[in-house]
């Protein structure tokens, strides 16, 4: 946006990432406030992103958790959960910037050896074949090598071509109650693509593609459906600041809805007669029912209906 102060260009790479990925709100928010503390470091020591090697992600972890003892005079309850945290933000930059995340290692094995041509052969296919954004590709390469490893012995040149929906279905399992729908339709949309490649290429005899199903996801359903306390009380405290006629109207409103619950229509019906200021109550008529009700009329949003009426309403015969 442009009111925003600019990013730098690998963590405005790895926020395009993010959102074409379909990753919620809070997860873009925590991966790149990870990954911003973390390119942040690496200018201080003078290490260039895209050179970036595992004992520079290392030196990293050990710092912040240094960091974290000071401020708090102890280490995190879950050590285990507090390095995966900072170490996920970290990976998914440098999968963005450098292609790949950890560096390719010298294959142990003979499988090993067989998973990293297969995987670089994928690879290869979608370049020629698709024009895919450069995070697609890495994504899709990703999934393909943890599929390959997941196989465990079954992983190897000779069984591959034995491959069943049920050893596919397994790993969509195993991965399903750690992902979110959008990653989910991400990962089998990449699964899809690998299998469809091991079956063009030879290397296994049935398509399994067209059986693997993706979450269907609908036009903004990642919008929740409630805002949070804090959330409400931050609209209330801006809305408040506004002195302005139409910030002393806002602020009314804003306060009948989060006071009673209200609808929006039954708030912009509501008219002077049906406030009671002797009683202090409201009638409200529920548009929904065709019914009526008589509430309370809190403190506070009397005040700041007086409020409005006084300094901030125009002139007019309506009432």
């Amino acid at each position: 946006m442009s009111h925003r102060k600019s990013l730098p260009e690998p963590i405005a790479r790895l926020e395009a990432h993010l959102r074409e990925q379909k990753y919620s709100a809070e997860a873009c928010k925590r991966s790149l406030c990870v990954a911003q503390r973390f390119f942040t470091y690496m200018q201080q020591h003078q290490v260039d992103i895209e050179q970036t090697r595992p004992v520079h992600v290392t030196a990293y972890l050990d710092y912040q958790l240094r960091r974290f003892r000071r401020s708090n005079g102890r280490y995190p309850k879950n050590l285990a959960a507090w390095r995966n945290w900072h170490r996920s933000g970290v990976q998914t930059l440098l999968r963005v910037v450098q292609g790949r995340w950890p560096p390719v290692a010298k294959p142990a094995s003979p499988r090993e050896a067989f998973h990293q041509q297969l995987c670089e052969s994928f690879l290869s296919s979608l370049v020629t074949m698709r024009d895919l954004a450069r995070g697609t590709l890495s994504v899709r390469q990703r999934v393909a090598q943890h599929f390959l490893e997941s196989l465990g012995e079954r992983g190897t040149e000779a069984l591959l071509a034995k491959l069943t929906l049920t050893d596919v279905d397994r790993y969509v399992q195993s991965r399903a109650s750690q992902l979110g729908r959008g990653a989910l339709k991400n990962l089998v949309n990449a699964l899809r693509s690998f299998l469809r490649y091991l079956h063009q290429h030879g290397w296994i005899a049935l398509d399994l593609a067209p059986s693997l199903i993706s979450p269907r996801l609908y036009t903004d359903e990642s919008i929740p459906s409630a805002i949070r306390i804090t959330e409400v009380e931050l609209l209330l405290k801006a809305a408040r600041e506004d002195r302005s006629p139409k910030g002393l109207r806002d602020y009314a409103i804003l306060l009948m809805l989060c006071t009673y619950g209200l609808r929006a229509s039954e708030v912009a019906r509501l008219r002077l007669e049906e406030l009671d200021w002797r009683r202090e109550c409201v009638r409200i008529r529920h548009t929904k029912t065709r019914s009526e009700s008589m509430l309370p009329l809190l403190q506070p949003v009397g005040e700041a209906i007086l409020e409005y009426l006084r300094n901030g309403r125009p002139q007019t015969a309506a009432s």
